[in-house]
């Protein structure tokens, strides 16, 4: 059970945060649209790749700072910054009238997915903010195997989120304007109450 908590919360972790069209999810839509479901496929392994390192990297920053008990209420305050920002961000994207419109990409499908990942400039932050809140409440340890299985559970979440967008590529491609406003509220929601749980552990 205790190597289930890190693989789960890895993966509810990036379906929530790619669960919204991005840059990233628009990009397997017009690839697939473009050229073929096989294309997207290969787009999407090359995009999660980098979600696997960018989450490893995010949960070793956390765990450092876990470790000096000095700095604990500074990583939580700036969890719950980063929370609270994420809400705010969600809330103004389903606001926006959302472009599914992406600048085409040539090349390999994979490396263009890895590229195009390493520009998601939320990714670290984004997990660094999970990762603080599930070892601040014991949901997850120190070790190299709930560490791995967190960063696999995450690359896991957002390639399952990705080969979404790939097979309803055609769906998404019309009705994303919807889609977009509504998922975006939700996630909103959802970073809101995360702030206010960090908040209470912080002030209460």
């Amino acid at each position: 059970m205790s190597y289930f908590y890190p693989l789960l919360f890895g993966l509810a972790a990036s379906i929530f945060g790619f669960a919204a069209p991005t840059m990233l999810s628009m990009a397997a839509v017009r690839r697939t649209i473009e050229k073929d479901k096989t294309d997207g496929f290969v787009y999407s392994a090359g995009a999660a790749t980098v979600v696997f390192a960018q989450a490893l990297v995010a949960l070793f920053f956390a765990q450092y700072l876990m470790e000096h008990p000095e700095v604990i209420n500074l990583i939580k305050k700036a969890a719950l910054f980063i929370l609270s920002g994420l809400a705010v961000f969600f809330w103004l994207e389903a606001r926006k009238t959302f472009n599914a419109q992406v600048k085409k990409k040539r090349g390999n499908s994979y490396f263009v997915g890895v590229g195009m990942s390493l520009l998601n400039q939320l990714a670290i932050p984004f997990y660094l903010a999970m990762a603080t809140v599930a070892k601040s409440n014991e949901w997850i340890d120190s070790s190299l195997d709930n560490t791995l299985l967190f960063a696999f559970g995450a690359a896991a979440g957002a390639f399952i989120m990705f080969l979404f967008y790939v097979i309803f590529a055609e769906y998404i491609s019309v009705k994303y304007q919807f889609i977009a406003s509504n998922i975006n509220y939700i996630l909103s929601l959802f970073f809101v109450v995360l702030a206010v749980a960090t908040a209470i552990q912080l002030f209460v």
